[in-house]
């Protein structure tokens, strides 16, 4: 079974896939690879066909996947060949190390800024592996030496036969932001209503607009709940961006109790003896509304759906889900440990996020700011033009 994904740069769309022995690409991985070996180091042939050679370094690249940590893509644009990387992740937290030992653009694609794009993938495939490090072996004289300059690498001194270039990962970073304020229709004040029926306020959406002008908020993938308030935030705050994707994400739905819908407040406070926020915030929703979903399941699902944004590929090391206030408070709990009672002193304010850092060595997520204006979280995590 395939894996893939995809990316749109300017040059068009970057499909990644992530090959194994069981891929119907894994012939075709191998062949470039053996390419592009015969064509920079034609001795390693030695007296072989590249058919022969192609099928002992088949061999041997099977033994090191099963070393672990291996790390193989193939990258299309707009389905053509352009690119491969082999890499594998070894160590322990801060040293662990994303190692690249082939890393090639075809000719015809190069010195146009796709190299730059599929360096970039292939850290985000590291990061996800829960590397802090990047390291890169190039012989002196190669011309892949000034292309690990351009990328930022340091050129080790200590470099003898071949140079080594080394550089740092930032891990990836989820903001999780909730809604800007929402538009009451009148007879909310009486009734209970669906969350379908809630939508952005006008003055909140001008705010957004002017605030993605002030920040680099290009290829950044955005999860946002299905419900209208929360895609009109994202779309609002992405205005300015090019090539960021919105997909709705199911699992960011509201925790809301569905036997309150349709009631008017009346009804809640006789039915369940208190307010609506003492209901939702304080009360043991599982006893109470025995007919809605689990706080575990939608533990559970709220996890995943942070889960998926990590795993989708992305030129930055940033992801971004718009929701709720109820399911912050729930994957918070669910990362801290806490109580379910308090789950009140943790909401999310309007327009304000919380940043959750993954561990990709121990694959879960750890908090790292909790509650703060979104422009306070965009300036932390340096993302100004």
């Amino acid at each position: 079974m395939n894996k893939t994904s995809t990316v749109q740069v300017p040059q068009g769309t970057i499909g990644q896939n992530y090959i194994t022995p069981e891929s119907s690409e894994w012939h075709t991985f191998v062949m470039a690879s053996s390419n592009y070996i015969s064509h920079y180091w034609p001795e390693a042939l030695e007296s072989k066909t590249i058919n022969q050679f192609a099928a002992g370094y088949e061999v041997e690249l099977k033994k090191r996947i099963l070393q672990g940590g291996r790390i193989l893509l193939l990258w299309t644009l707009n389905r053509e060949l352009l690119g491969f990387a082999n890499a594998w992740v070894e160590g322990r937290m801060s040293l662990r190390t994303l190692n690249i030992a082939e890393f090639h653009v075809l000719p015809t694609a190069q010195k146009k800024g796709l190299g730059k794009s599929l360096f970039q993938l292939l850290c985000d495939e590291g990061r996800r592996h829960g590397a802090r490090n990047i390291r890169a072996e190039v012989d002196k004289h190669m011309q892949a030496n000034g292309f690990w300059k351009h990328m930022g690498l340091t050129l080790d001194p200590s470099s003898e036969d071949r140079n080594i270039f080394t550089g740092k990962l930032e891990p990836i970073r989820i903001i999780f932001m909730r809604h800007g304020k929402i538009v009451i229709p009148q007879r909310a004040y009486e009734v209970c209503i669906d969350q379908n029926k809630l939508t952005l306020q006008d003055d909140n959406a001008l705010m957004l607009e002017k605030l993605a002008g002030n920040f680099n908020l290009d290829h950044i993938p955005v999860s946002t709940s299905p419900y209208a308030r929360t895609k009109q935030t994202a779309t609002a705050l992405f205005s300015k961006a090019s090539f960021s994707s919105l997909q709705d994400n199911d699992g960011l739905v509201e925790f809301f109790p569905e036997e309150l819908f349709g009631k008017t407040w009346e009804e809640i406070s006789k039915e369940y003896v208190g307010d609506i926020e003492e209901l939702t915030l304080y009360g043991d929703r599982d006893t109470l509304f025995q007919n809605s979903e689990k706080t575990s399941t939608a533990k559970n699902r709220i996890e995943q759906a942070c889960l998926d944004l990590v795993h989708t590929a992305s030129l930055r090391p940033l992801r971004m889900a718009v929701s709720h206030q109820g399911i912050h408070a729930l994957l918070i709990l669910k990362i801290l440990g806490g109580s379910e009672s308090k789950r009140h002193a943790i909401q999310l304010n309007y327009l304000c996020a919380t940043v959750l850092q993954y561990n990709g060595e121990r694959q879960e997520f750890e908090l790292e700011v909790l509650n703060q204006p979104i422009e306070n979280i965009l300036q932390h995590l340096s993302v100004r033009n």
